[in-house]
Formats: structure tokens, sequence, C-alpha cells
């Protein structure tokens, strides 16, 4: 019984009037604008990743190209310049990854060309990663 008390001391008296309380009508202004805040976003995030998962879907080379250049661990750099090797060669991108004497040509293609070549060191650092096993 004496810790009922205790706790009821501890407490603030609560007023019961008739007034409404202060700010209600704004702070349910603000929980509603939140609430509907937030299913707008989840809804967009939902929306933006489905529509990217069914573009890449869509076309099988770019998805093979992707998830094979990912586990490969190519950077963004790395995987333009093998899209670069590959429209000069006429072949799509996921057969240099495929293929390790397709890309040694078209690195030997890519050197012998004197203009618009490529970055040396990135296309080494590039053949290194990718041709030395």
């Amino acid at each position: 019984m004496r810790s009922v008390m205790a706790t009821a001391l501890q407490t603030p008296p609560r007023l019961v009037t008739d007034a409404p309380p202060v700010g209600g009508e704004e702070s349910r202004f603000w929980t509603v604008l939140i609430v509907f805040g937030s299913i707008a976003i989840a809804s967009s995030l939902t929306a933006l990743v489905l529509w990217w998962h069914r573009s890449v879907s869509r076309n099988p080379r770019e998805h093979a190209f992707r998830s094979l250049a990912r586990r490969l661990g190519l950077g963004r750099r790395d995987r333009a310049l093998v899209r670069r090797l590959a429209t000069r060669q006429s072949v799509q991108p996921v057969a240099l990854l495929v293929s390790p004497g397709g890309l040694r040509i078209a690195i030997e293609a890519a050197v012998s060309q004197p203009t618009g070549r490529p970055d040396a060191r990135a296309l080494a650092r590039l053949e290194h990663r990718l041709l030395s096993s």
C-alpha cells in the first residue's frame, strides 16, 4: 500500500477540464502529414526499385553483363571500359568477360589504334584483373 501511495505522490497531478488539450489539432495535422509522407516515400522507392529491376531483366545480355561484372569486382570505370572495347569489336560486353581470348584481342586492338584509344593504365589494370589468374 505504501508503494502505491509513493508512486501516486511522484506523478504530477492532472486536472480534468472541459478545455481541449493545448496543440491538439496541430499535433494531429503533423501526425497525419508524417504518416502520409512516409507512405508516399516508401511507395515511390518501391516503384523505383521495381522499375529498375524490370528494365534490367528485360535485357538478358545486360543482366548477364552486370551480374558477371559484379562478381568479378569490376567498378564503374572498368565496366565502361569493357563496354567501349566491346563496341569497338562489335560484340556484346558480356562476351569479353566470358572469353579471355576475346578480351585479350580487344585490348590489343585498342592499344594498336592511334586515335581514340582508352587510357593505357586503365587497360593494363583491366588486363591484370581479368586475365592474370
